[in-house]
């Protein structure tokens, strides 16, 4: 269930212009509350729109702390990028933050 409400959301807020990366072999989302890690793969239209919504780097002063969130994995070849997704189910938003530890 939680993981059909994390689509939804998704495809709402970031629906667009799809944007195809090779370098990204897969995104791994992981439930910081619960650690469920779910496996996303990098041709699939999800990993499109966490991609694309990476890409936007959109700014935001609001206190994102206190919402659900899960980390965001991007792996590649040899690196990969960690991100914290962040979501506002009462108001409908989702925020993106990159991992700098």
């Amino acid at each position: 269930m939680k993981k059909i409400i994390i689509i939804v959301i998704l495809c709402v807020l970031f629906s667009g212009c799809s944007t195809f990366f090779s370098d990204v072999t897969e995104i791994e989302a992981v439930n910081l509350q619960n650690g469920v890690t779910i496996v996303i793969p990098k041709d699939s239209k999800d990993a499109d729109i966490i991609i694309d919504a990476v890409n936007k780097k959109n700014k935001t002063d609001e206190d994102i702390t206190s919402l659900l969130s899960y980390e965001i994995i991007l792996k590649k070849e040899n690196d990969e990028e960690v991100y914290k997704l962040y979501f506002d189910l009462d108001n409908q938003t989702a925020y993106l933050a990159q991992d700098k530890t």
